[in-house]
């Protein structure tokens, strides 16, 4: 599916080949990102796909070369490698605590020969997960500020009352004081 996308974008399209791999990866990289897989950095990916290019245009320089068992071999193995996971996972994708183990056993299983398993949907169960986890943000959030609110008002009030009563005692001050004189 990726050399294919990218093989689009540069013949069909006819974009440049640091173009097409830029596109490709940021297109490939939704799908890592569904399966909840980190990737490496961008600038990374790129080289390793036209890399991939660069293989398939020395297998087709010499594709007339039918009777040769050296290019039967090549390009046997280049459409074997094709069938393999283009694999742009970062380095530490599976010792990342944050990575759960059920993802963790799928990219396992998509770099496996044949490539067992496939997505399907959402996993439901950890979307509530995740939905309840924000409702439970939200909500300490909004009480968070409330209280900030509360605080604020009686310290104004606080504030307001102190205020007072030191502008009584200054009244009461100058009565004194006018009455003494």
């Amino acid at each position: 599916m990726t050399f294919g996308l990218f093989l689009h974008h540069h013949i069909e399209l006819k974009q440049t080949i640091k173009k097409s791999s830029a596109v490709t990866i940021t297109e490939i990289a939704k799908f890592w990102l569904k399966a909840r897989l980190p990737i490496k950095d961008h600038q990374h990916c790129p080289p390793k796909l036209e890399k991939v290019f660069d293989e398939w245009k020395l297998v087709k320089k010499n594709k007339g070369r039918t009777n040769s068992t050296t290019q039967l071999s090549k390009e046997a193995d280049f459409v074997s490698k094709l069938d393999d996971l283009f694999d742009v996972a970062h380095v530490n994708a599976l010792t990342s605590p944050s990575v759960l183990q059920e993802d963790k056993d799928f990219l396992l299983a998509q770099r496996e020969k044949g490539r067992r398993g496939s997505m399907v949907g959402v996993d439901q169960a950890l979307a509530d997960k995740e939905k309840r986890a924000s409702q439970r943000k939200i909500g300490e959030q909004t009480r968070r500020r409330k209280m900030e609110d509360r605080q604020q008002a009686s310290c104004s009030s606080i504030f307001h009352q102190v205020l007072i009563q030191q502008i009584l005692a200054q009244q009461k001050t100058v009565t004194n004081w006018t009455n003494n004189v």
